[in-house]
């Protein structure tokens, strides 16, 4: 088979084929690009080369789809559990992180009540007190002390940020709490 015709049976899969000429002591180099993402790659011929490409697509899943919250385009570049999922929810990955906070909330589950908290347009989520805190606690092990709206203070040293909340999604997930000084009020 020879480049030209490798490419030409790629082409209607939306898969480039290119010899990497970069690597002239590598003779196996051959770039890939998929939905929009080029990788370098080693095959030993081109039906390899062919082969792989095919593979990379499939591990992508389909195109992708536009996101119906942002309006974006997701190219599912995730695993084929993760793409269709997204796929199913046409949503994004960014905002299927938020859409997953609006869950908890829509769902009252305990555990959200008693852990998330959203200050000043950010997301956290507050665990309890960690007694010999150590290298994975959230903060690096900082001491927060946090108060609901409605009420209930916790203190702890284990405390998560999610990120900043997008606008389009700050009416679905407004303030909740404050952080007060840990070392008094």
């Amino acid at each position: 088979m020879t480049l030209r015709e490798a490419q030409l049976q790629l082409q209607p899969l939306g898969i480039t084929l290119l010899k990497n000429d970069m690597y002239r002591n590598w003779s196996r180099a051959y770039q890939l690009t998929v939905y929009g993402e080029t990788d370098l790659h080693w095959a030993d011929d081109l039906d390899e080369a062919v082969a792989l490409g095919v593979k990379l697509r499939e591990e992508r899943g389909p195109e992708g789809h536009i996101c119906k919250e942002c309006g974006e385009r997701e190219r599912n570049h995730f695993f084929k559990s993760v793409a269709a999922y997204l796929t199913r929810e046409q949503l994004c990955h960014s905002c299927n992180h938020w859409y997953e906070k609006i869950r908890w909330k829509v769902n009252e589950s305990e555990s959200y009540h008693n852990v998330a908290a959203v200050v000043k347009g950010t997301h956290y989520t507050i665990h309890n007190k960690v007694n010999n805190p150590g290298s994975h606690c959230g903060h690096g092990g900082t001491l927060f002390r946090v108060r609901w709206f409605d009420g209930r203070v916790k203190e702890s040293n284990d405390v998560w940020c999610q990120g900043s909340i997008p606008d389009r999604f700050r009416e679905r997930l407004p303030d909740t709490a404050e952080f007060l000084d840990p070392h008094g009020e």
